[in-house]
């Protein structure tokens, strides 16, 4: 039998009975119960226990309470383990900006009588470099792209300028403080059946990948060691008429030309974008028109008005018009350029391709005199005709692990800070008995080679399994308000897939950056996307592992059988029964607090407050 001592103060304390709480959730926690003693320890004096020689617990007294029964007076004591010292010291308002984990969590514990244990160092920290809006995209280099629409419905799409078909989008560098390891890259598009490709590139614009598609998404950079990159994007459009071939003959239009164009059979599609080849010549001014019409009666399908003035005198131009409506056309028509202004030498010109007087592209070239159509079977109107969309980025994220956090405080418990600095980086800590402060991704070590459990041998089994805290889609709600306020979202398709929509809302106004809300969200995500399964056994003290550790239990009668963490070592001991054990596993680590793991309803609730 394991020999049990309490020391309060150095002085040895005769017990009755003992239990030691220990958790992967600080503070751990103790009661012990005393006979009637002439002078009761003193309020903050250090409490020690030893089993068998050896300390498994420090604190400071923090409770009393004198008990009277059918035994007599008893006395019973109570503490939390050395990690309540950050309870006793407020933060200040602070903000770390980019900064490693191990210098946050040294300015947090100074002054409070902790001092450092092993706190990773370098701490992989996850991190999502992300583009989605137009904000975002500002600062990339733009190559014959353009970015349309706003906020988060901005989308990158190619210009056509000089009737090209394609265009990219190069990242600014992505260069993360303390960096570690690249993840993955990751993007939405909308290929529209047309082509995207993306290449990966170092900081001297090198591709280190190239040709990635859209199907091989998300795509692994593990293998990368560069610590900074860039990413580029590459749109292409093929064009249904492709008359790109220049040569020097033109058309004029003007009042006593007023249209010239290309006269075309459409075999039912639709058509987004029409480019000509027209610049102005002297100084036309008012109104010229992009029209569409049948020829079977001339009637209009399609039109949009621009400014001749502001087209350039560049014989080389290509006027692009990105239909506002795309029309879809089955049937012969006249696509023209027109207008009714202007005069000799104050016109629009537009080139056309004779080749040695044959046909090029679909189509003939064809133009009114204000009488009249000429149509001529030996040229064609310099014209490029898409049938389809723009292919579109929608947004494009890069994930890696760096040692970098942003982390903000405003006058609370240290103690809290300390925890919601581990909730967001999906970290373990705590405070062992000679008051060091440890800082881990996990706690604990596998020892379910060793460790074995057998239930109807040595141990007493309760199994349940649960889904009722499970969250696959977690949005995290920092601080600001209305449009201002910092918002991200991150989720798990396969387990929606298997478990359905489960959403949740983690609120912390403390949390002042895109950032540290997106790296809170998947650190929470990877916690609790899947069931829980909690189980309580009630074993002997045979072995010898800590919370946190692996361990593997056995159990034909409830089909137990695998490695699980212990979340809770319950020791108990008293003269009677002696030492008995409670664990608590758990295949995953935590349950999110009812406080801040919220329903749809309440994000909702929230959202409509701003």
């Amino acid at each position: 039998m394991a020999r049990f001592t309490v020391k309060i103060a150095g002085v040895d304390y005769p017990f009755t009975a003992l239990t030691l709480r220990q958790s992967v959730d600080p503070p751990d926690e103790f009661t012990v119960e005393l006979p009637k003693v002439e002078a009761a320890p003193a309020f903050e004096d250090p409490v020690d226990i030893y089993r068998d020689g050896v300390k498994i617990f420090s604190g400071l007294l923090e409770r009393r309470q004198a008990v009277f029964g059918e035994e007599g007076e008893r006395l019973v004591l109570g503490s939390r383990d050395l990690s309540q010292k950050l309870f006793r010291h407020l933060t200040g308002a602070q903000t770390w900006t980019e900064t490693k984990v191990r210098t946050i969590l040294q300015d947090l514990i100074a002054g409070t009588g902790l001092t450092e244990g092993a706190i990773a160092d370098p701490f992989q920290v996850w991190h999502r470099w992300l583009q989605t809006t137009d904000a975002d995209f500002g600062g990339d280099v733009l190559t014959d792209v353009e970015v349309a629409g706003t906020g988060t419905a901005a989308k990158v799409v190619l210009t056509y300028a000089g009737a090209t078909k394609t265009g990219n989008i190069k990242s600014t560098l992505i260069a993360p403080v303390n960096w570690q390891s690249w993840i993955e890259f990751n993007a939405a598009v909308d290929e529209k059946n047309q082509t995207i490709t993306f290449d990966i590139l170092d900081s001297a614009d090198n591709t280190l990948v190239g040709g990635i598609t859209p199907a091989q998404l998300p795509y692994d950079l593990s293998a990368l060691a560069e610590s900074s990159l860039k990413v580029r994007c590459n749109l292409t459009a093929a064009p249904w008429v492709d008359g790109t071939a220049l040569e020097s003959s033109t058309g004029v239009i003007y009042a006593s030309y007023p249209r010239r164009g290309q006269k075309i059979t459409v075999p039912n599609k639709t058509l987004h974008t029409i480019i000509f080849a027209i610049h102005k010549e002297g100084s036309p001014t008012g109104t010229a028109y992009l029209r569409i019409r049948r020829t079977s009666d001339d009637s209009i399908i399609y039109e949009e008005s621009f400014d001749v003035a502001s087209l350039p005198t560049d014989s080389g131009n290509w006027q692009v018009f990105k239909l506002t409506n795309p029309p879809t056309v089955n049937e012969e028509v006249r696509i023209m350029v027109e207008y009714y202004g202007g005069s000799t030498d104050n016109w629009i010109r537009m080139r056309r391709y004779r080749n040695s007087y044959g046909e090029n592209w679909e189509g003939v070239e064809t133009s009114y005199d204000g009488t009249a159509y000429t149509d001529d079977s030996t040229a064609d109107s310099n014209i490029v005709i898409h049938d389809k969309p723009s292919p579109e980025l929608l947004e494009w994220s890069v994930t890696h692990h760096s040692d970098y956090t942003d982390f903000t405080v405003d006058y609370e418990y240290r103690f809290e800070a300390v925890n919601r600095l581990a909730a967001m980086l999906g970290a373990e800590w705590w405070v062992d008995s000679a008051g060091a402060l440890h800082f881990q991704p996990q706690r604990g070590s596998d020892l379910s080679g060793t460790v074995r459990y057998q239930a109807e041998r040595d141990v007493t089994v309760s199994r349940v399994t649960e889904t009722f805290q499970l969250a696959n889609r977690i949005t995290v709600i920092g601080a600001g308000e209305a449009a201002s306020r910092v918002e991200e979202t991150e989720e798990d398709p396969a387990s929606q897939a298997a478990y359905g929509l489960h959403e949740a809302v983690y609120v912390d106004k403390e949390i002042d950056t895109a950032d540290a809300a997106r790296t809170t969200a998947q650190n929470l995500l990877a916690k609790y996307k899947d069931p829980v399964e909690k189980i309580v056994l009630q074993v002997l003290p045979v072995y010898d592992f800590q919370v946190g550790d692996i361990i593997t239990v056995t159990d034909p009668h409830t089909g137990l059988e695998g490695s699980y963490r212990v979340k809770v070592k319950t020791i108990r001991f008293t003269a009677e029964e002696g030492e008995q054990w409670e664990l608590e596993l758990a295949t995953r680590l935590t349950d999110l607090p009812d406080e801040l793991l919220k329903t749809g309803q309440l994000q909702r609730w929230l959202k409509g407050l701003a």
